[in-house]
């Protein structure tokens, strides 16, 4: 018992050292603020102000909830500018996060769709995108 405490222990300090060192480091983040609730895969997060960046393909997330991560795929870069960027899929008054654009990444992340927002878009049809754009930091 002891030992998966001190297992699961560490592992979280991992985390929260991999958090801290992106968080610190040159790497590229942006700040957004967030105007309304949305989903990040399963799990709704609340309306907030945000530190996003991406980190071994995995998507961070630093906002009123604390720290979320989410895995991602690679994604083409939309023309030649540099960008920070999150876009969102709109269904009805649902919002999905569905890729991430940091600055002068020639490539954005792409997040899968959930299971929920699949079955609502068969419902529904084509959700619409809204682009936040944010400020480096």
């Amino acid at each position: 018992m002891k030992m998966q405490v001190f297992g699961v222990f560490a592992v979280l300090l991992l985390v929260v050292g991999a958090v801290s060192v992106n968080a610190q480091s040159g790497g590229q983040t942006g700040n957004y603020n967030i105007p309304f609730d949305f989903a990040v895969g399963d799990e709704i997060l609340p309306t907030g102000e945000y530190i996003v960046w991406n980190t071994e393909g995995l998507i961070g997330l630093r906002g009123p909830h604390g720290v979320r991560f989410a895995s991602s795929a690679p994604t083409e870069k939309r023309g030649g500018k540099d960008a920070y960027e999150l876009v969102f899929r709109q269904i009805n008054n649902q919002y999905f996060l569905a890729s991430i654009w940091i600055g002068n990444d020639r490539q954005g992340r792409k997040l899968l769709e959930s299971k929920r927002e699949r079955e609502m878009t068969a419902q529904v049809g084509k959700p619409e995108l809204k682009i936040l754009t944010a400020s480096a930091r």
